[in-house]
């Protein structure tokens, strides 16, 4: 194989390499937000494990931000994704003049602490938290809202940007995680400005809304696999280099790109 092949053929697989490393970054792209202690678990991203680490919202959180009497946080809370990774993303607003209370609850189902406790939006308003610092693009957003026993009737209307989803009435009994009846799910685009602003509401005017979680998974968190042709066209070399690269790139958080 003459010199200027050769050439060709390391230039084509550098930039494939690079094109598959991209995707191969948002392996980690998922951030958890648990209203009350901290937990360790799963829920119902796909891109989730059980070792998934969740940051918590609790009562000293709220005390150490100042967020009471509907002020914003004295300063941000810094989120680590499900990896423990250190991110970009913040939590900068905590509206909690009617998202104001963590109240523990008995609706949670065995081996999942993520439904023992939860934000209670007062009925007739609305509460409000901000997230910013994350990259530009397409992201599934999943609100976990599971009320306590035999509380029936208090579905959660959620507006993440300008998306809005609900979950539907349950009285609180479920033993898995079921959509949309402890948990309702979305795709969100967070434009350059980084940010994503989210409201919760009881679905009517009478009713109570309870926030026991959030998750914000990057649509790229599903790793992006390589067609047959695209490792035969690498060689072995080409696929030595990407082996080592994907190591490298998977202990990256997808919100530090």
């Amino acid at each position: 194989m003459g010199g200027g092949m050769k050439k060709i053929l390391i230039s084509v697989s550098v930039i494939m390499v690079s094109m598959m490393i991209t995707d191969r970054a948002y392996a980690s792209g998922l951030i958890n937000l648990n209203f009350g202690p901290s937990y360790t678990g799963l829920a119902a991203s796909p891109s989730g494990t059980p070792s998934d680490f969740w940051n918590s919202m609790d009562y000293p959180a709220l005390e150490d931000y100042n967020a009471d009497n509907g002020n914003d946080l004295e300063e941000p809370l810094s989120l680590l994704d499900s990896k423990k990774n250190e991110t970009s993303v913040a939590l900068t607003g905590y509206y909690s003049e009617h998202l104001n209370y963590i109240r523990d609850s008995e609706t949670a189902f065995p081996g999942n602490a993520l439904m023992n406790s939860y934000a209670q939006v007062t009925p007739g308003n609305t509460g409000t938290i901000e997230f910013t610092g994350l990259t530009p693009g397409t992201y599934k957003v999943y609100v976990y809202s599971q009320n306590e026993n035999f509380l029936a009737n208090n579905a959660l209307s959620i507006t993440a940007n300008t998306v809005t989803f609900s979950t539907k009435d349950s009285d609180g009994t479920l033993g898995n995680f079921e959509s949309p009846y402890n948990y309702a799910t979305a795709t969100v685009i967070v434009g350059n400005d980084t940010n994503l602003l989210m409201t919760f509401s009881g679905l009517s005017a009478t009713t109570q809304g309870d926030v026991n979680g959030i998750q914000i998974a990057s649509m790229k968190s599903i790793e992006a696999v390589p067609e047959p042709g695209s490792v035969m066209l690498l060689g072995v070399g080409g696929i030595l280099v990407f082996g080592f690269m994907n190591l490298k790139a998977r202990k990256e958080s997808a919100f530090n790109i």
